[in-house]
């Protein structure tokens, strides 16, 4: 039976937002078509984000954040400050750019001619790893959890204090990137005391301080991206998917066992 990634949310968290600039209207279409994909566009309410100004909160020029970085910022906190108010247990947050990731990366094989092709590249469902993940999210205590994520390569699992949880679940710190993920009600106070509007931008802010203070656990294999080729207001620069497959290689979880039978019995294992 096919797992329905809108039953599963409804299950799973109180709100799905989406954080949307509404000028943007390239990515307005694009993500309308990937949330319809998905089947969850009717359970998604997208949040205006803040536009950005020419300075930083309170016109400090000394802050070390970009205008975009405080107006990405603030979208993020004010979400979470809405769901402290209504007393959400937990909040999904994506952002306008976000892609499901339909391949997962297979160490170790190869194909009959011991070479090491594309085929370490497979087709999968992004929606079974997060059933299987949010099952076992269930045993453990957690406080964030990211969909999606950019771990720096420079950096060793000892720097990031890499912890494996379960099959599917792992803990660290340095988690970057802001595009897709959970907050439970057990985060919000520390996030909103140290807010870092004005100060940092939010995945920095979740990376180099939050997440050495709570829970904070990512999937794997990662299965929340960023669309290449989308114009970055934060980055100013259009975005590039050299980090996506670095990432889902890095932190690769066992395929699913329909994959692996199909893919075991016409490849051979190497070294």
């Amino acid at each position: 039976m096919r797992i329905m990634l809108k039953s599963l949310l409804k299950q799973t968290v109180d709100k799905v937002y989406c954080i949307h600039l509404e000028r943007r209207l390239d990515r307005l279409e694009y993500i309308t078509q990937e949330f319809k994909k998905y089947g969850i566009l009717d359970i998604v309410e997208f949040w205006p984000a803040t536009p950005s100004v020419d300075t930083c909160v309170g016109n400090n020029i000394t802050t070390s954040c970009s205008s975009f970085e405080t107006a990405c910022a603030t979208s993020h906190i004010n979400i979470i400050k809405h769901a402290k108010q209504n007393n959400f247990k937990s909040v999904l947050i994506f952002e306008d750019d976000v892609r499901f990731e339909e391949e997962v990366f297979t160490p170790g094989y190869a194909d009959k001619k011991g070479e090491n092709p594309s085929k370490r590249w497979l087709k999968s469902d992004p929606v079974e790893y997060l059933y299987n993940a949010l099952t076992q999210l269930k045993k453990i205590e957690w406080d964030m959890f990211f969909l999606g994520y950019r771990l720096p390569n420079k950096l060793t699992n000892e720097e990031i204090n890499y912890k494996e949880i379960s099959k599917n679940i792992f803990q660290a710190t340095n988690i970057y990137n802001a595009h897709a993920y959970i907050v439970r009600d057990t985060a919000y106070d520390i996030i909103l005391k140290n807010s870092p509007i004005g100060r940092r931008a939010i995945d920095k802010f979740y990376a180099e301080y939050i997440s050495y203070k709570i829970r904070a656990c990512c999937i794997k294999p990662m299965i929340c991206s960023q669309l290449p080729g989308l114009y970055s207001d934060n980055a100013k620069k259009e975005l590039t998917n050299s980090w996506i497959r670095k990432n889902i290689r890095r932190f690769y979880s066992e395929t699913s066992w329909f994959l692996e039978k199909e893919f075991y019995r016409n490849n051979k294992r190497i070294d």
